[in-house]
């Protein structure tokens, strides 16, 4: 099997291309190593199972991986609420109109496993299931749900929609939630948290990237699905999200902040759907809180972290 996975060099594509190498021998990675992940570079360049090509995922340059592919992973975008509304037209092209071109490029016969977020649900007071009615807020959520769409009139798609991830990947990021409380815990000893009670799902980067592996080996029997894809005991809200980072952090204090969260998310999700079909993750949220601490931990005793992750959107709200 022939897999093309683009973004390749990112958050999640990182641990992916780790965990499908055990598996899989013939793996194109496609990136073009916009935060220069140079360790991460030379760690692919020694792995006999992938073939790093450094390209824009919708340039000609790759047209001709993606025509060679048994399944395509489309990893490459522009990821949150705030980054797309830095830059929207950047964001459609990337986050909708690369998919529409896959669409267009690949045969019938080619598969295409496609992350998609949870964040479509919007606001919601129902327990959210893949058949509830979709409320997308942010211009993220709007993109990545029209993608979905475009996809699932494909016979040969399968769609992910993922909750917040969480954990230390070889291309980390600081932004999102937990990373993000985690960190700030350590280093200035306070969260301040507005609009506490809007509630999350969340879900380990680890168990993302098994999850794909888990669809390659499933393809037939989830094709033109979409599954939600977090952890069952992990719909909470904000708040109870940071007396579980203070649990392990006790000089932590928590501040109700006034601010307004600028998505607007709040829902439950259900993940009965993925886990009948056999998906189970297996790396809980305190595991990841402590695995967060460790890391954290090393980076600083290593040089100046906060200048390393200054070009993150640091937003309490993703």
């Amino acid at each position: 099997m022939k897999i093309v996975v683009s973004g390749a060099c990112g958050y999640i594509g990182s641990q992916l291309l780790q965990t499908i190498s055990f598996f899989h021998d013939d793996i194109v990675a496609i990136d073009n190593l916009y935060y220069n992940q140079g360790p991460l570079v030379y760690q692919i360049l020694n792995n006999p199972c992938i073939k790093l090509v450094h390209c824009d995922a919708f340039s000609q340059t790759a047209l001709p991986y993606y025509k060679e592919a048994d399944v395509v992973i489309p990893l490459a975008a522009i990821v949150g609420a705030p980054a797309c509304d830095a830059n929207q037209k950047l964001a459609t092209r990337i986050n909708l109109d690369y998919i529409e071109w896959l669409c267009h490029i690949l045969s019938d016969d080619q598969w295409i496993i496609f992350p998609n977020t949870n964040s479509a649900y919007g606001k919601s007071t129902c327990i959210c299931t893949e058949e509830s009615l979709l409320n997308p807020i942010s211009l993220y959520a709007t993109l990545k749900q029209q993608a979905e769409d475009l996809l699932l009139e494909r016979e040969r798609s399968i769609c992910f929609r993922l909750a917040t991830v969480f954990g230390v990947s070889a291309r980390h990021r600081l932004d999102l939630l937990v990373n993000n409380l985690v960190y700030r815990a350590m280093n200035t000893r306070q969260l301040e948290i507005y609009e506490g009670h809007f509630r999350r799902n969340f879900i380990h980067v680890t168990d993302v990237a098994r999850a794909f592996d888990f669809a390659l080996e499933h393809l037939e029997g989830m094709a033109g699905n979409t599954y939600n894809l977090g952890l069952s005991n992990a719909n909470i809200t904000k708040m109870q999200l940071a007396e579980r980072i203070k649990d392990h952090l006790p000089t932590t204090k928590i501040v109700v902040g006034r601010s307004e969260d600028q998505d607007q998310r709040d829902y439950i999700v259900s993940n009965d759907k993925i886990e009948a079909a056999g998906f189970r993750p297996l790396t809980g949220l305190e595991a990841g809180i402590e695995e967060l601490i460790k890391y954290y931990n090393t980076i600083s005793n290593m040089y100046d972290y906060q200048p390393i992750m200054s070009n993150y959107i640091e937003a309490d709200g993703l």
